[in-house]
């Protein structure tokens, strides 16, 4: 696609955002395809099969969404009630981004936890042929925020990760604060200022879900300092209470809930 005559970075930036937004989850449910990247969501109509010889269309998403600038984005397909499996057709989808927002000096950070419309509908998917003259579906976005959690943040994030487990735990590694240590003069002398020291920490919370006894308020359950390993990777397995955690110098550790 060629770029903008009037704006010289205008390839330049398509190409840096696609590189950027990579893909993090993609799940099957509810008739469709959701491909939840790193700073978007785009839903596609589940395909058909085809014979060898049929043509092959490229299929557009039916609904895209950008979240702006994030730090994490999670996609979880849970039960709707302890009868019904996992996966299932009414399984309900939830979603949890970690909102970096538009100012990265920001004392605090935002979980934003959001859950597929009820009345979620199967529009007939499109094709490159069928894009409208400005480029998008009619399709509105089919998540609604249900609740959100507020963080203290003001550290540099090493291990972006966050899992969102089907019942409604979320788990994340919470930054150390940035080092409040500065110089001050007077009369030529340079004095240090104190600080209190700060440690990344692991934290457990609580979202909607059936863990959640009905309640639409989030908040943290457990919050675990770290011993200052320097975390940058981790997993977490709701169903059996297992949190694994990598260390940049290549020390893993597990903890069990």
């Amino acid at each position: 696609m060629a770029g903008d005559e009037t704006d010289p970075y205008n390839i330049g930036y398509r190409a840096l955002s696609h590189v950027q937004d990579k893909p993090l989850h993609v799940v099957f449910a509810h008739g469709s395809i959701f491909v939840v990247r790193a700073r978007s969501i785009c839903i596609f109509e589940a395909p058909q099969m085809v014979l060898p010889g049929d043509n092959l269309n490229i299929v557009l998403p039916r609904v895209s969404k950008s979240f702006g600038w994030v730090d994490g984005v999670s996609l979880s397909l849970g039960p709707s009630a302890p009868s019904c499996p996992v996966g299932s057709s009414r399984s309900p989808l939830s979603l949890l981004v970690r909102n970096k927002g538009d100012d990265p000096w920001r004392p605090t950070e935002q979980f934003q936890f959001l859950t597929l419309d009820a009345d979620f509908n199967h529009a007939p998917s499109r094709t490159a042929h069928d894009t409208s003259s400005n480029g998008h579906d009619s399709l509105s976005f089919p998540f609604s925020l249900i609740s959100s959690l507020s963080s203290l943040h003001r550290g540099p994030i090493r291990c972006s990760d966050i899992v969102l487990g089907p019942y409604g735990t979320a788990v994340w590694v919470q930054p150390s604060d940035w080092a409040a240590v500065g110089l001050v003069t007077d009369d030529n002398f340079m004095q240090q200022m104190s600080t209190i020291a700060s440690h990344e920490t692991l934290v457990v919370s609580l979202f909607p879900g059936l863990l959640n006894q009905g309640s639409s308020e989030a908040h943290v359950k457990v919050a675990l300092e770290s011993d200052g390993s320097g975390w940058t990777c981790l997993d977490y397995d709701e169903v059996r209470g297992l949190i694994v955690l990598g260390s940049g110098s290549g020390e893993v550790t597990v903890y069990r809930l």
